[in-house]
């Protein structure tokens, strides 16, 4: 990729670039380039193949030569906030009026606390939640798709509206 360093799927499988791959010639072969991806903070976008387009899916037999594919990305920016606001309690299921342990502001939402604590000197390993609220501001004018995955419950408010309600204490 360009710039180096960005994630590529050859075959489904993800790669960092940059790589050297082999295989057996006359196979068929596929390499996708994903939308976008953020390295350090800094969101790249794809801009297109060198010498083959812009569609981010190639398919290709395995030549008998070498063949180089390059992806080239450019830089977006991202939102100028801060992050979203994180209200850390000692309970599972608090009410609008208890008090947190503690607050912070969390600049990326993507955590894997497993067995462990989010603040192992504030909270017990198990027990607690979190509720994040601020505003997110999209790059891009389209359609984003919002996911969670959590071993106890989760819900998911966007402008006052209940997009996912799985609370399962």
């Amino acid at each position: 990729t360009e710039p180096p360093g960005l994630e590529l799927r050859l075959d489904g499988r993800s790669l960092t670039t940059p790589q050297t791959e082999q295989g057996v010639v006359g196979v068929l072969r596929s390499v996708q380039a994903p939308f976008s991806q953020i390295i350090n903070n800094v969101l790249y976008t794809f801009a297109g193949w060198e010498n083959e387009g812009g569609n981010p899916l190639l398919s290709f037999a395995m030549p008998a030569e070498d063949q180089t594919f390059l992806a080239h990305y450019q830089e977006a920016p991202l939102g100028t906030g801060s992050g979203l606001t994180g209200a850390y309690y000692n309970s599972l299921a608090p009410d609008m009026d208890s008090n947190p342990a503690f607050w912070r502001i969390d600049t990326t939402i993507n955590f894997d606390w497993g067995e462990g604590s989010a603040a192992p000197a504030l909270l017990g390993d198990d027990y607690y939640s979190v509720r994040w609220t601020g505003s997110i501001e999209a790059p891009f004018s389209e359609t984003y798709t919002f996911f969670a995955n959590s071993d106890d419950g989760v819900r998911l408010w966007i402008n006052e509206t209940l997009l996912i309600d799985q609370w399962v204490p």
